[in-house]
């Protein structure tokens, strides 16, 4: 039986429903809500805005928020400076069809030593054009893990810390960790925009049975009317979605 509505519960499901349907079953509000994690994750890591990129409405830093933060890291711990940084192709692609493999070494003055691998097909690239340079597309990757190995520990420490001043929600924590986590090279947009779908219909279904009972039929009409309006969802998505409004 649904629970009985007072003026708390309304107001706090109507602020909650207008977040939760305008972000999950709007493309367009869901661009504004991707610009803003993507400011949030410039302020998070204290790199520049223009580190950070979206791919399938996810933030994610790029080669040049790493090599910012490299460069901080050297600054903030005083550490030592890169004496070499250089790239060793152990396979290159002479056709579209074959896979580049590239692998980036750092020395630190110090002599510590990071080595990582890069590599790049045309399965694991999203842009055409960048199909074509696959050789280019390894070198970076490479080059990406073995700064990350360097400064990854400190960056993540560093966030974690500006999280806690900044509260953000749980969702906030887990898209802003998630930035860092992979670099924007090395993201194949075809997996993580079904991930992003994924993600998104799995938030839908939860905020549908957390507030259902408190919307009234009108609501539940509305809210129908832009689930299958979507352009986010699929078919059977859209039929599972719409059996949780009429039926809670």
């Amino acid at each position: 039986m649904p629970k009985k509505k007072n003026d708390q519960q309304i107001t706090g499901v109507t602020k909650e429903k207008l977040e939760l349907w305008g972000s999950v079953f709007n493309s367009k509000d869901l661009e504004e809500q991707t610009k803003k994690y993507c400011q949030m994750v410039a302020e998070m890591y204290e790199v520049p805005p223009t580190g950070v990129v979206s791919m399938a409405n996810q933030p994610y830093l790029n080669k040049d928020a790493r090599i910012f933060l490299l460069n901080s890291f050297i600054a903030e711990k005083k550490v030592s400076r890169v004496k070499e940084m250089r790239t060793i192709f152990l396979q290159m692609s002479k056709t579209p069809e074959e896979t580049a493999i590239c692998k980036a070494v750092a020395i630190l003055e110090n002599g510590d030593y990071y080595e990582a691998v890069g590599e790049a097909n045309r399965s694991s690239v999203k842009l055409d054009a960048v199909k074509n340079t696959l050789n280019m597309m390894a070198e970076t990757r490479g080059l990406n893990r073995v700064i990350w190995k360097i400064v990854g520990g400190h960056t993540l420490n560093r966030v974690m810390d500006n999280i806690k001043k900044a509260n953000v929600s749980d969702e906030e924590k887990e898209t802003i960790v998630e930035a860092g986590r992979t670099s924007a090279e090395e993201v194949n947009y075809e997996d993580v925009s079904k991930k992003t779908s994924d993600k998104g219909f799995e938030k839908a279904k939860k905020g549908i049975v957390k507030n259902i009972n408190y919307m009234s039929e009108e609501e539940k009409d509305d809210l129908d009317k832009k689930i299958q309006g979507s352009d986010l969802y699929t078919k059977k998505q859209k039929e599972e979605l719409q059996g949780l409004i009429y039926q809670g």
